[in-house]
């Protein structure tokens, strides 16, 4: 029996010489017990055995490790209690150890010894700090905040020698305060070295769970409790799939089979050439200032009669404002720049300052238009040039070709803005919010012509005839000759 499935636990009845199976796991549930990397996260749907499997995970290796030292958490003591604790008496019973419930301690015949515990607030992490774990569980970690684990995660660690490896292990459902970063470290493994230079994608695993894995729920009646719950809710629910709880921007990728707000390849002229390259095509910059960790960010915006493409961008961290205007002005090179967006608090001064960050960056060459810092109207502007669409096409898109070039990491973070809990109409604050703070710099600033439709042919100031006066490093569009 032992060999059909390795990872069950089995005793024997002294007084009837039976054998009782204390947990025969499932398959994924298996699969959890042998993962091997130090971070291992059991996600997905509701009554799939998540919590099960992480209590039962840390008995098996407390009884096979002589010493062992385990923590389990819960974020708020009534979900312990409703856990983890009804069942640890019996259990520490049959494994032959002693559960002690004033301290919320389990002791194994062996010497190993698991601690239970909840963790709500800065003070709960401290005391847990002082302390070291060779494995350590998350019981829903996605209602933890990232912080949070990290720094709990941070007590990890094994006796060298020993032949243990440090393990992390998390259960949850893929709906929480840390989903996002849960989602982007073990599935999508999309971490770049400027937001986490230790991170290393193979030491994370995540192990996918769905309602149809447990084979003891009747899945027809259980879907019928899901009667009037929102979509995102059923998708992370039932099938176990990450959804963001308060999206803000509905970025599609394809519509209709068809790119939609990200594309791939430029718009091109009649002769094949880039539209880029038209002597046309407004181009635009926003500016969003800063310096670490938060980073300065530039994006430039090609205005193609009504239709808007970012397409390119650039990240500053620990540059100063001299440095990040003159690498702006050299990316800038053979561009028409109409104007540069951005923060009004950059053209503040201080008692100590004489002159301006607005002041450093103009001075070396790149002009700025103060835009409008506010999150009501980001969230407004944002989401009104990706609904409205023109001629066929979203008002606002993204040119991401793969690699560096384009506009990647907008592509990435503006999906993942997520609206304020305490005023719905207004964006939240978020890690990578300069991205989207950039675009809707851009958006509430620039004055688009209405009556400017997609350019089909050469415009009449174009032609020989006509005069296009530019003055210093940016456009600036003087009378035509007629």
């Amino acid at each position: 029996m032992s060999e059909v499935n390795p990872f069950a636990i089995y005793i024997e009845n002294e007084e009837t010489g039976e054998t009782e199976a204390l947990y025969v796991p499932e398959p994924k549930q298996r699969e959890f017990h042998a993962a091997i990397a130090p971070n291992v996260l059991y996600v997905g749907a509701r009554g799939t055995g998540k919590s099960t499997a992480l209590r039962w995970e840390a008995h098996a290796r407390s009884l096979a490790y002589p010493g062992f030292k385990y923590l389990i958490m819960r974020r708020t003591s009534p979900q312990l209690r409703q856990s983890h604790l009804m069942a640890l008496p019996g259990e520490m019973k049959k494994l032959g150890g002693e559960w002690h419930e004033t301290n919320k301690i389990a002791r194994y015949s062996n010497g190993s010894v698991g601690f239970y515990s909840h963790c709500e607030s800065e003070g709960d992490v401290l005391n847990l700090l002082s302390s070291e774990f060779y494995w350590m569980g998350f019981d829903e970690m996605s209602t933890f905040p990232w912080e949070m684990i990290t720094k709990l995660a941070a007590s990890v660690r094994v006796p060298e020698g020993s032949g243990l490896i440090a393990m992390v292990r998390g259960a949850t459902n893929p709906l929480g305060e840390s989903a996002e970063e849960l989602n982007r470290y073990y599935l999508l493994k999309d971490i770049e070295p400027e937001e986490d230079e230790e991170y290393v994608p193979d030491d994370f695993l995540a192990i996918q769970t769905r309602m149809g894995d447990n084979t003891h729920v009747d899945l027809e009646q259980y879907r019928k409790r899901f009667a009037g719950m929102p979509d995102h809710v059923k998708k992370a629910w039932l099938e176990g799939e990450f959804q963001p709880e308060n999206m803000l921007f509905d970025v599609k990728r394809f519509k209709d089979g068809k790119p939609w707000h990200v594309i791939q390849e430029l718009p091109t002229w009649s002769d094949g050439t880039s539209i880029l390259k038209q002597p046309w095509v407004r181009i635009y910059r926003a500016f969003d200032n800063g310096y670490y960790p938060d980073p300065a960010v530039c994006i430039w915006f090609a205005v193609i009669g009504k239709r808007i493409i970012a397409f390119k961008e650039k990240i500053y961290i620990k540059t100063i404002a001299k440095d990040i205007a003159e690498d702006i002005v050299k990316e800038s090179q053979g561009m028409r720049v109409a104007a540069t967006y951005c923060d009004p608090t950059i053209d503040m001064k201080t008692t100590a300052d004489v002159r301006t960050i607005r002041d450093v960056m103009e001075d070396a060459g790149v002009p700025m238009q103060c835009s409008v810092n506010n999150r009501e109207f980001f969230a407004h502007a944002v989401n009104s040039a990706l609904k409205e669409e023109v001629d066929g096409f979203p008002r606002f898109q993204m040119w991401v070709p793969g690699g560096p070039v384009g506009v990647p990491y907008l592509a990435k973070f503006l999906p993942q803005m997520k609206y304020d809990k305490n005023n719905p109409l207004a964006m939240a604050d978020h890690k990578h919010d300069h991205y989207a703070v950039c675009v809707a710099y851009f958006l509430m600033s620039f004055i688009p012509n209405t009556k400017q439709r997609i350019v089909t042919e050469i415009p009449f100031w174009m032609k020989p005839k006509n005069v296009r006066k530019t003055l210093g490093a940016e456009q600036v569009r003087g009378r035509l000759n007629r």
